[in-house]
């Protein structure tokens, strides 16, 4: 079971005064191109797969799934699956739509049912895909924004964004440093609570309840942090100009994977403790806390 999510570091560098954070995303590309669904027959070659956003797996009929694998479908295929992902070191590549996913759901499958003669193949409803972590963070950001302090508040908004998105600032930071103040000022206070913000608990928590029932034994799920902390930055600079505009390229590889890949190693070097209690996240002091899982 996997009750506990922490990383820890040695104390010189768990309260850093200055922390080297990624820099805001290069403007996304607008991409009109969508992923085609391939045939089970298909044997495409690798450059005929379009890589798009990380995916679960959805299925819109549950009934046409494998028989074996319907009652364990949402109890222990689907988290330990995420727990795969979750735990990836190059989650994009691991489950964007193409043989890596195939290949994934295969060993899953193998691991939870062993014994089983079943081959998954793309198009199968295995491989019915959607996307959440992006949804869920422009979600969690137009709700923070409806309140009555930005309801119909360009300036109060973009303001917000511009402290938000800052090295220091709330988007991932649980203590934010003041807006008022840079680094240089002498009232300066450094951030602490890396990837413990409130936007990044309302997306994580109903992620990392799958966790619980795993049977996977991949470790930490460092991508997961990685892939939400580019999400609700990209969710925040959608509001840049004090209204919703939707980003023109999609939520991937091509379009954030150089902030993905700059959040997992910030994950690294920085102490972060979570523990599930009945399917909600929530905070804990990482001293006093075992580990369980290998991090």
């Amino acid at each position: 079971m996997n009750n506990l999510l922490k990383v820890t570091v040695p104390k010189d560098h768990a309260t850093p005064s200055k922390t080297q954070m990624p820099k805001a995303p290069k403007p996304m590309k607008h991409s009109s191109s969508h992923t085609n669904i391939l045939k089970q027959e298909s044997s495409p070659e690798l450059s005929d797969i379009v890589y798009s956003s990380p995916m679960v797996i959805s299925s819109d009929s549950f009934k046409e799934l494998p028989h074996f694998v319907q009652a364990e479908w949402t109890t222990c295929f689907l988290p330990t699956l995420y727990h795969c992902l979750f735990a990836s070191e190059d989650p994009f590549s691991l489950f964007s739509k193409g043989p890596n996913l195939v290949n994934t759901i295969q060993k899953v499958l193998n691991l939870i049912f062993p014994g089983h003669n079943y081959k998954v193949v793309w198009g199968s409803k295995l491989c019915q895909l959607r996307s959440i972590i992006d949804r869920n963070s422009i979600k969690v950001i137009k709700t923070f924004f409806a309140q009555a302090e930005y309801d119909r508040n360009p300036t109060a908004i973009g303001q917000y964004v511009k402290w938000a998105t800052r090295e220091d600032g709330p988007a991932l930071w649980e203590g934010p440093s003041p807006p008022q103040y840079t680094e240089d000022d002498p009232g300066y206070k450094p951030p602490h609570g890396l990837f413990q913000s409130k936007f990044i608990i309302d997306v994580a928590t109903p992620l990392v309840q799958y966790l619980n029932t795993s049977l996977g034994t991949f470790g930490c799920p460092k991508a997961l942090f990685a892939l939400m902390a580019a999400a609700v930055e990209c969710a925040f600079l959608s509001f840049s100009t004090g209204v919703f505009v939707k980003p023109p390229g999609d939520f991937s590889q091509e379009h954030v994977g150089h902030l993905v890949a700059d959040y997992m190693a910030n994950f690294e070097s920085f102490t972060c403790g979570y523990v599930i209690e009945s399917q909600k996240l929530k905070k804990v002091n990482p001293s006093t806390s075992s580990l369980q899982k290998s991090c």
